[in-house]
């Protein structure tokens, strides 16, 4: 940790004037007291520490306030929008188009904690009660899409949801690799005729028995385990599916914000 920060999840100079102009236009929180980057360190605090938001400590904004900001940028689609702009110049700093053409598809099922949450449900594979997390990344493992479900929703009827609600972000997108969970030749046929996009089914080599990563579709799962390293996404927390994805999009912001400033 450097002098700059006083916790691990803050942001450093370098990296709070980076993020700044994604910020946006209305930045200027209202009140002269209300700094910026304490309520970023704030909201990264409850991200990467998996506290409550009544928790966080006294030298932060009170955390109604913090939670405002949470909110207010959540509803109007600022986490999203901000992500986004980051993993285009990831990609282009990894020498890479900013758009993808090739991605991999895959869900995890998270617990939920407490019984307030909507749009939670059970998954009967996983004997899990919670969410379903549904994840299109590209092929450096960066999410070009996210869907967040109660944890019953099958496979493929999350996945159909996730193309139709981000139809506009896969239209550079040829090619998905999936597991066997998404076979079906008539589906298939549907997602190359919407979407233009051919989906692969990934299979172990000929006469291997077990689990074996396939290397293209290994990078969704890294995914999974990077949002896992964020407490707050280690079970589901969140009252709302959006806030959950809101939390998802911020957990990605502070690992990218770390590689580019």
């Amino acid at each position: 940790m450097t002098k700059q920060q006083k916790y691990p999840s803050d942001l450093t100079d370098e990296q709070i004037e980076f993020i700044k102009q994604f910020l946006p236009a209305s930045s200027n929180l209202g009140r002269p007291s209300l700094d910026i980057r304490q309520v970023l360190n704030a909201i990264f605090y409850v991200v990467i520490g998996g506290i409550a938001w009544r928790m966080l400590p006294k030298d932060f904004p009170n955390w109604k306030s913090v939670y405002h900001y949470f909110w207010k940028w959540r509803c109007s689609n600022d986490w999203e929008r901000i992500y986004n702009a980051l993993r285009e110049l990831e990609r282009l700093r990894q020498g890479r188009t900013a758009a993808a053409s090739a991605g991999s598809l895959d869900w995890q099922s998270v617990k939920n904690v407490g019984g307030k949450q909507e749009a939670r449900g059970y998954d009967a594979g996983k004997k899990i009660t919670g969410r379903k997390r549904h994840l299109l990344v590209d092929t450096i493992g960066l999410p070009i899409a996210l869907k967040v479900t109660q944890a019953g929703e099958s496979d493929q009827r999350g996945a159909k949801t996730l193309f139709a609600e981000n139809k506009e972000k896969l239209k550079s997108v040829k090619k998905v690799w999936v597991d066997g969970t998404y076979r079906g030749e008539e589906w298939h046929a549907e997602v190359k005729a919407e979407y233009g996009i051919q989906l692969e089914v990934s299979k172990n080599p000929e006469a291997v028995k077990g689990f074996i990563a396939q290397a293209k579709r290994w990078l969704v799962e890294r995914t999974f385990g990077w949002f896992i390293q964020s407490r707050r996404l280690a079970r589901e927390y969140e009252k709302l599916a959006q806030s959950s994805e809101a939390m998802m999009y911020l957990s990605m912001i502070r690992i990218l914000v770390r590689r580019l400033a």
